[in-house]
């Protein structure tokens, strides 16, 4: 029986959901499938070509690779205007999140290239992937796909976050050790601008993006307690926050995560405590119950300009936004010497999950011998035959226009002919010859 191939794409390339997604499946099955990835840039390429079965995207291998893949899974999106019949396509997106995505945003709101984005991935998604019953509605609207075919079976990056070794990983990063730091803080900010988009406006003359901010005030208090604060910084953000150098403040740098094998879920369980805003790594921190602490400076503007789903902060927050220094400070110093957290919304975020679901994923597509289950039906995709039914008949419509086009060509071709003969001198006179023969024979009948 032939092998079931599966390509995998994310971004930043291997990384995230399709990353744990794919070493799983390489462990479990073995050799039982073929398994690729498809990387969008050469430097990336070259860096991941020794350590993974690869092809660049828009390569012929690439091409000939979509024509034999039974099952793609992606994070943002990826390969879906290559998705063709009898092919599973799964959407494992990126992140739960509390920020509006995909249709929840106005029209008014969505770059046009979003808005494309949208009916493409609408069109090909056959699955979405999500960790509980509660993001199926959300992510149903989102994606604005069937809700059959949203499944509350997981979220792969929730296993490193939970069982990786994330200080290991963290000292390996940083090239030096961490163990002499009291408390590893994380500041893991949301994408604002880029893209074609401009979610707010962010106060780039301090690190943690606000108003009232004292930056000696929060040095001081990292340098005496000892605390080691690690920034991240979303993958695709372009703006420079201004910032003091100081041996407590380390950056975690995206392409140091890449060289090392790691994504930022290899690293994160190394924190005791998350600092960020509107970005899903609030959420999926939370189900190792340690505290996140909210900065919501800017939600106002980012409210407006792309808005959180129920717009209800409080939801989300669950009380722990802030919005300057000295409240910072204190909520810091509440969960980190005093307070304990837990998740009181864990149950509704990730369901009866541990880890990542791995296992009910795989169970759900494939057989133990590595074929698909006969529950997934390739190519049942209504709105992807729909549209590969319009497409099929603007094709024969553009046959069809060209074909008469030929034919109003063909026509127009002959009648110039007809007319140079018309107006020959040849024709003129053999027009004469006629006419005479023509009164001849009037004459002789006479």
């Amino acid at each position: 029986m032939e092998k079931v191939t599966v390509l995998f794409q994310s971004s930043p390339n291997y990384s995230g959901n399709s990353k744990v997604m794919y070493d799983y499946i390489k462990s479990k099955y073995k050799n039982k499938m073929n398994l690729c990835w498809v990387i969008d840039n050469k430097k990336d390429y070259e860096n991941l070509k020794e350590k993974l079965n690869c092809v660049m995207y828009g390569s012929k291998e690439m091409m000939q690779l979509i024509s034999k893949a039974n099952i793609i899974f992606t994070t943002h999106g990826q390969l879906k205007e290559y998705k063709h019949d009898n092919q599973i396509y799964v959407n494992l997106w990126h992140g739960i999140t509390m920020k509006k995505l995909g249709y929840m945003i106005s029209e008014k709101n969505m770059a046009k290239q979003d808005q494309l984005y949208c009916e493409q991935l609408q069109i090909c998604t056959d699955y979405v992937i999500v960790p509980s019953k509660f993001w199926q509605l959300i992510f149903c609207a989102i994606f604005n796909v069937n809700f059959s075919h949203v499944l509350p079976l997981g979220c792969p990056k929730l296993d490193p976050i939970i069982k990786a070794d994330g200080k290991g990983n963290l000292e390996k990063l940083l090239g030096e050790e961490i163990k002499n730091y009291k408390k590893i803080i994380y500041y893991m900010p949301t994408f604002r601008s880029g893209c074609g988009r401009n979610d707010s406006n962010p106060n780039l003359n301090n690190i943690l993006n606000l108003e009232e901010y004292n930056e000696r005030l929060f040095l001081d208090y990292l340098e005496n307690n000892n605390y080691l604060l690690c920034i991240k910084y979303h993958p695709e953000e372009k703006l420079n926050f201004k910032y003091d150098i100081s041996n407590n403040i380390k950056i975690i740098d995206e392409e140091k995560l890449q060289l090392n094998n790691f994504s930022v879920y290899d690293v994160l369980n190394a924190a005791d405590l998350l600092i960020t805003d509107y970005s899903s790594l609030g959420l999926e921190f939370s189900i190792s119950d340690k505290p996140v602490i909210y900065l919501d400076t800017d939600l106002e503007d980012y409210q407006k300009n792309r808005g959180l789903i129920f717009d209800d902060k409080d939801f989300w927050f669950q009380g722990n936004d802030v919005s300057n220094i000295k409240q910072l400070l204190d909520k810091m110093e509440f969960y980190l010497k005093k307070g304990k957290y837990k998740n009181k919304m864990k149950e509704i975020w990730f369901g009866n999950l541990k880890d990542g679901g791995l296992e009910q994923i795989c169970n759900y597509f494939f057989t133990t011998n590595g074929s698909i289950n006969n529950q997934i039906k390739l190519g049942d995709n209504l709105a992807f035959i729909q549209h590969k039914k319009i497409d099929d008949l603007n094709e024969k419509n553009k046959k069809l226009n060209l074909d008469n086009d030929f034919l109003k060509r063909k026509n127009k071709q002959q009648e110039n002919e007809l007319n140079l003969i018309y107006n020959s001198k040849s024709w003129k006179l053999m027009e004469k010859i006629r006419k005479i023969k023509n009164k001849f024979f009037k004459f002789v009948r006479k």
